[in-house]
């Protein structure tokens, strides 16, 4: 037998009984209950409901770190923060410093709290570790000097660039 003949020979046997109802009309009407899921989309994918510029990753390392939790010695995702700050003072000093020009590409000319740029605070913490720390005097003129130096040489190929294409041209 099919489930359709059980379902008729149940019915058949008991009858349902309509003590509650008094409309007659909307007896043979359901209620359509809308399934509920465990991850519901009301928010939106962002808190204001608009798809992201960036990508959800971090900005300076682009993958996700594992950290492990103190309590429960679980390993879990380290969440994104948000940035707080337009122009990210920080690390694109230290972006600039270090001249790490992925990171500097992608801070120019965007606002980093409109377009929801987010990063992993350890990751934060290393790209701008060399600011906060006390470094001896010596160590600060090498560093100071050798981008300084990494300047001059750049300038001195685009100037040197250019009075050959003057004489050329």
């Amino acid at each position: 037998m099919n489930k359709l003949n059980k379902t008729e020979e149940r019915l058949a046997k008991n009858p349902p009984t309509d003590d509650d109802s008094t409309d007659d009309d909307n007896d043979d009407v359901e209620p359509v209950c809308k399934k509920r899921t465990r991850r519901s989309n009301v928010a939106g994918p962002s808190s204001s409901g608009r798809p992201h510029i960036l990508p959800v990753s971090c900005i300076i390392c682009h993958t996700d770190h594992w950290i492990r939790d103190k309590v429960t010695c679980k390993r879990r995702r380290e969440p994104l923060t948000r940035y707080g700050t337009i122009d990210a003072g920080k690390l694109r000093k230290a972006a600039e410093l270090t001249s790490n020009e992925s990171l500097l590409l992608q801070m120019r000319g965007r606002d980093l709290v409109d377009s929801e740029a987010r990063y992993h605070t350890s990751c934060f913490r290393n790209a701008t570790r060399f600011l906060t720390r006390k470094w001896p005097k010596e160590t600060t003129d090498i560093l100071y000097a050798d981008i300084l130096m990494q300047s001059f040489a750049t300038m001195s190929l685009m100037n040197r660039f250019l009075n050959n294409r003057v004489r050329s041209g």
